[in-house]
């Protein structure tokens, strides 16, 4: 029905998903769905409109407002560092190297050794290691969320972005 016109289905699953994420974050008392905030309620309208058989559609009008999303989530990232006092940054450039390290350069090898152990063609397990090599931007919604809780020192928190961000410069130079 509402598949008529492109613009017709992207309006609706845009609304859908908008009225799923404000039902979960604002009219559902938390001791029912376990006090889910509105960007799961809005995962889980995606998982529900992924089983639609309109999915490339929606996919295909999505994918701007995806990009859009992801730059200015990067922007308020940046805005919102902690930066001060200094010190603290100092001690999360330490950390933050050694795991961007530990993540673009060690879990390869490791991948590529359970790999070869299990009997998967050794030339595919270093391919894989290879591939996922990075921390993703899944990482940083979760650090930024554990800062927003407080359950996250700025330390932590600061040691998580500065990771991150090197591990996708790092892995970003190998692929290219």
């Amino acid at each position: 029905f509402f598949a008529v016109s492109p613009e017709m289905l992207f309006i609706v699953t845009f609304a859908y998903s908008l009225g799923i994420a404000a039902m979960f974050g604002h009219f559902l008392p938390a001791w029912i769905i376990g006090g889910f905030n509105q960007e799961l309620a809005i995962f889980f309208a995606g998982v529900s409109i992924a089983a639609l058989p309109y999915r490339v559609q929606i996919e295909t009008f999505v994918e701007p407002i995806k990009a859009f999303g992801v730059v200015l989530f990067f922007f308020i990232l940046g805005i919102n560092l902690p930066l001060e006092p200094v010190s603290e940054l100092v001690g999360s450039l330490g950390w933050g190297i050694g795991f961007a390290l530990l993540t673009v350069f060690v879990f390869p090898v490791i991948v590529w050794t359970c790999g070869a152990i299990s009997g998967v063609d050794s030339r595919v397990a270093f391919l894989i290691g290879n591939i996922i090599n990075q921390i993703s931007e899944f990482s940083l919604i979760l650090a930024s969320s554990a800062n927003g809780y407080q359950i996250f020192t700025k330390n932590m928190y600061l040691t998580i972005v500065v990771a991150t961000i090197l591990a996708f410069i790092l892995s970003g130079c190998g692929h290219a």
